[in-house]
């Protein structure tokens, strides 16, 4: 037994309010995006498909480690036609999302590419620690 009991019990308040915080630094699982959330990426991507009602979007779970408030990155892919034919079909892409209380609020379209260039956007994704091939 601890002959400073009160200075343990402090202890143990303090640990626990850290962990806490960090809690409410990230989230703790992957997680599917909601359909709102769904909206604002698609919506981001707008100017860089052509026919966007035909657009099929696949969707990759959103991050673990992405904060709860602040900027985040996002990766997945849609399957539609391209202002530059070479990369009609599948397209990975990467946005910069804005969080708030946990959900994305604004996303910024940071690349997007298709055909022989869909390499480049796994390779800046992969950089993140993200993948469009996971997008289902």
């Amino acid at each position: 037994m601890s002959k400073h009991p009160l200075f343990a019990a402090l202890a143990a308040v303090l640990v626990s309010g850290c962990m806490a915080s960090l809690a409410s630094i990230t989230n703790s699982s992957s997680r599917e995006l909601s359909s709102e959330e769904k909206k604002v990426v698609s919506e981001s991507l707008l100017d860089n498909i052509r026919e966007p009602g035909k657009a099929k979007y696949l969707w990759a779970q959103f991050p673990a480690n992405a904060p709860l408030n602040g900027q985040a990155h996002y990766c997945s892919a849609v399957n539609a036609k391209s202002p530059h034919a070479e990369y009609n079909g599948l397209q990975a892409y990467m946005v910069q999302v804005q969080m708030a209380n946990g959900q994305i609020v604004a996303s910024t379209i940071t690349t997007m590419a298709g055909g022989s260039d869909l390499r480049i956007v796994r390779n800046l994704c992969a950089k993140r620690g993200l993948n469009p091939d996971d997008a289902v």
